[in-house]
């Protein structure tokens, strides 16, 4: 009777081993070293390998990166199928990870390293700076609500008007994004917009040049 020539069970699955001691001197993944995050208290944010997401809406995004990290025993295995749990990422800093091949299963779990600090936007969220006001005017209080949806937090205040909004944004793109958005939102149903821009000075930045901020207003023709 053969048996294992590691532990000595009775059962031999590969190589003169059994199954448990295959896998042990097999791993289904390489070892894995602890990854590093930044996190933003605030907003839940989270930096990983130079990109940033927003968790659970980011995880398939985030998964892919993460998946950068991990190396499979390809020697070994021809396919190796993950799955993963992030429910215990920011709480005890770990993703559990199941990886499977065939009749094998093995669980692991990757180590993080977070650090705490507030994102770019939350920080201008605190020192209350804009770059970007837009002046919705002529527009119900339900219009402009239907079309900040993903947007609030690129926006520092909010005045409400009559018949109309004062749009404060941190973030000059967003805010770009969301005058297409808007002037999109109402040629669909046919309602003509009047734009106007103007900039005024605002200082120097970090680099010598001047720092402007933008004035969009969206007034809607009557």
């Amino acid at each position: 009777m053969e048996i294992c020539y590691s532990c000595g069970a009775s059962e031999i699955y590969e190589d003169g081993l059994c199954k448990k001691c295959f896998v042990k001197r097999n791993p289904l993944l390489l070892q894995i070293k602890p990854q590093k995050i930044v996190f933003c208290r605030l907003c839940g944010e989270i930096k990983y390998r130079m990109k940033t997401f927003h968790l659970p809406k980011d995880n398939i995004k985030f998964l892919s990166e993460l998946k950068k990290s991990i190396k499979a025993n390809k020697n070994i295995y021809e396919s190796v199928k993950l799955e993963f749990n992030l429910d215990n990422l920011i709480q005890n800093q770990v993703v559990d990870v199941v990886a499977s091949s065939k009749d094998i299963v093995q669980k692991q779990v990757i180590v993080f390293i977070i650090s705490n600090s507030l994102c770019q936007i939350c920080r201008k969220k605190g020192s209350e700076f804009y770059s970007v006001l837009i002046q919705l005017r002529g527009f119900d209080e339900e219009t402009i609500n239907s079309t900040l949806k993903n947007y609030n937090q690129y926006i520092f205040k909010i005045e409400k008007e009559k018949k109309g909004a004062n749009l404060f944004f941190i973030d000059s793109k967003k805010a770009e994004k969301y005058i297409a958005l808007f002037i999109e939102y109402h040629k669909s149903k046919n309602a003509p917009i009047n734009i106007k821009t103007s900039k005024k000075n605002d200082g120097i930045d970090q680099s010598g040049k001047k720092r402007y901020k933008t004035t969009v207003l969206l007034q809607r023709k009557v």
